[in-house]
Parts: C-alpha cells; structure tokens; sequence
C-alpha cells in the first residue's frame, strides 16, 4: 500500500490498514533546494530504523516509512514531518494492524444466581 504526494498540510490522516504480519509503505514526497529533511514519528515519538521500521529517502525527495511484519503494537498514530527551511508540513497516518483473534483463556464463575461474572482473554493469533 503506497501514498504519493499529499498536499501541501494533510489535516485529515490517511487511514492505513494492514493484516498482521503483513508490510505497508507510508510515503510522502517533500523536494525542494535544499532538500526538506522528514522525520517520522508514532504517536510522538521518533522512529528509528529496526528489524519492524526501515526509513528510505531518495534524492528526488521520495521520502518512506516501511512497516515489516506489523504487529498489533504497530497500530496508532504515524507523521511525515517535513522540515524545509522557513516551515514544517505535517502528513498524518492513521495506521490500524487487523488480524484473527483466539480466546486464550475464559473463567467462568457465578457468585449468585443473579450475578454471573465472565473473565475472557483475547489475543491476536
């Protein structure tokens, strides 16, 4: 899934949905003289390259944010910030990680026959 060229201030996020495990490319694309440096962030903070996170810019101002093996702790929210000399533009993703869910563990207890008290775990498989 690739997104080229959002205006100039993305007010509105792009909303971004991968399946576990699977990958997504952010994309932004910021030219200018000098080139605009992008940093990109999840929920605030700064991102680093690692084995989930790979950051690519080219010469032409291709600037992407490549997400490998999403997890659902990958979900939330992502921004280009693109820093030229007089300004900062902002491009906002909304990146959600579907996937299947399994009931990991279920206790079922009643305290009265009113009152029943159901405890479930769920996890993405």
């Amino acid at each position: 899934m690739n997104y080229l060229d959002v205006s100039d201030e993305s007010s509105v996020p792009v909303e971004v949905r991968v399946s576990e495990g699977g990958s997504c490319t952010l994309e932004c694309n910021a030219s200018g003289t000098p080139l605009p440096e992008v940093i990109w962030t999840k929920n605030g903070q700064q991102i680093k390259s690692n084995e989930h996170f790979v950051l690519e810019s080219s010469s032409d101002g291709n600037h992407r944010l490549i997400i490998k093996n999403a997890q659902y702790a990958h979900s939330g929210q992502y921004v280009a910030n693109v820093k030229h000399k007089v300004r900062t533009q902002f491009m906002n993703f909304n990146v959600t990680i579907t996937g299947m869910f399994r009931v990991s563990s279920l206790n079922l207890s009643s305290h009265s026959e009113a009152l029943c008290v159901w405890t479930c775990i769920v996890a993405f498989i």
